[in-house]
């Protein structure tokens, strides 16, 4: 029991230092709050209240999609948010791009439309839009090249992407090159028979003319627009491909997303919610991370000490408990060894001796057991002692190069006549400096950037 007393009293002495550090970083979190509270309090409680229209609204769809509406509204609010900062995050790009809010509002609005009627998605479009803008495609030719590029790539199965990106290089340098019409090729675009057929050329003649240089853009457009326009092999592929289940699951994931995008914006009107993140931003900025962190770290301390007073504690019960056993043990010896001393009895000494070896290998286990289980709680209680330790230490000092260099540059210009035995006090300062830094174990090392 004494032990347990100093045990109680050690976490209580210990854990001391720690509790006004604690209350520190529970007034810094509570300020934060304070803060924004007082500071978006309002744009919080004009939000919750349109959100509960947009549940309101919304019950009608949130039960035919089979949705619980409660957790549905929420999880719609903040997926229509996002959706709304994505499509505010393009429009602005489009709008860096293009230099003008109408023209980008009227290009995003055009690419979400041909999305919807396509089998491809609106960030793939808008992704194919701004790449093609990017290569001189003026707006009014965006839907026209859009159109024939989607056909190719919804007819050969293949990514959007990668059929803007092979146009967009040749439209680049002006001409085709063997790796632009070896990628067509490796997605079953047969570009080299159709340019055969326009040009009146073998395929060997074609691939001759293209090693040359000789087949521009103009020929590549010509043999895209063969290839999409009736009779050709991808002519109205992406009005196939859209009523394909893939089609009409990415339909569906597109209209999703457009009527999400805007109720993200009406909520985020509605709500202000930019003021709530400029407010909380603005708390972020000035909130003593550096206080919190060192609460923070004081608690983890307070954990591994009362961790350690606990195993201790444990230990102690431990070893009681085998004292205990050992004892009940000679107890029980001693009983039997009297029951078994019958004098004239013929077997009395072998008895005896059965009991005594009997009672002694149990002894040998109970005290077996017991160190092993002191071992166990030693090695435990050293390890958390050395973390205690290690979280009690001074952060590990640092060598600063710039003032050393700083220094040596002063030293250098230094006027004064050298001797001829050097003896400047600045020079041997220096060196003493990095002489005791060198001797430091917890040395760390910053280098100038």
């Amino acid at each position: 029991m004494s032990n347990l007393g100093t045990l109680t009293l050690d976490v209580n002495a210990n854990t001391g230092p720690f509790t006004q550090k604690l209350k520190r970083a529970k007034t810094e979190t509570g300020g934060f709050a304070k803060a924004v509270k007082g500071r978006a309090g309002g744009a919080m409680s004009s939000f919750s209240k349109s959100v509960n229209r947009l549940s309101s609204s919304l019950g009608g769809l949130i039960t035919k999609l089979g949705l619980v509406g409660g957790a549905a509204t929420a999880g719609l609010a903040v997926f229509s948010i996002k959706a709304a900062a994505d499509l505010e995050s393009t429009t602005v790009a489009f709008r860096t791009m293009l230099g003008s809010a109408q023209k980008a509002d009227k290009v995003v609005s055009g690419l979400f439309d041909f999305s919807k009627k396509t089998p491809f998605e609106p960030d793939e479009v808008f992704a194919a839009g701004r790449r093609l803008l990017a290569t001189g495609t003026g707006t009014g030719e965006l839907h026209g090249e859009l159109r024939t590029l989607g056909d190719i790539a919804a007819g050969s199965n293949s990514e959007l992407a990668d059929i803007v990106d092979i146009y967009s290089k040749i439209k680049t340098k002006g001409k085709a090159s063997m790796e632009e019409l070896n990628r067509l090729s490796e997605r079953g675009i047969n570009i080299n028979k159709v340019l055969g057929e326009s040009l009146g050329k073998t395929g060997e003649e074609i691939s001759k003319m293209v090693t040359q240089g000789k087949i521009k853009l103009p020929e590549i457009q010509a043999a895209f627009e063969k290839l999409t326009s009736d009779g050709g092999m991808f002519f109205d592929a992406m009005s196939a491909q859209s009523k394909t289940l893939n089609g009409l699951w990415s339909t569906l994931k597109g209209n999703l997303k457009l009527g999400a995008a805007e109720i993200g914006k009406s909520l985020v009107h509605a709500t202000n919610f930019k003021g709530i993140l400029r407010a909380v931003n603005a708390e972020l900025e000035t909130f003593d991370w550096e206080a919190f962190g060192q609460a923070a770290g004081d608690a983890f301390r307070v954990i591994l000490v009362g961790t350690q007073s606990a195993i201790i504690g444990l230990g102690a019960l431990l070893k009681a408990k085998n004292q205990v056993q050992s004892g009940l043990l000679t107890l029980v010896e001693g009983f039997l060894l009297n029951q078994a001393d019958s004098p004239g009895s013929p077997t009395r000494e072998s008895d005896m001796a059965a009991i005594r070896d009997t009672f002694a290998a149990k002894r040998g286990e109970v005290e077996s057991k017991g160190r092993r289980t002191e071992a166990l709680f030693a090695q435990l209680n050293s390890t958390l002692e050395a973390a205690i330790k290690a979280s009690e230490a001074p952060p590990p000092a640092l060598i600063d190069f710039e003032q050393i260099e700083a220094e040596r540059v002063k030293t250098l210009r230094h006027d004064k006549p050298m001797p001829e035995t050097p003896s400047d006090d600045r020079v041997v300062t220096v060196l003493d400096k990095i002489l005791a830094e060198l001797k430091n174990p917890n040395i760390g090392v910053q280098r100038p950037s």
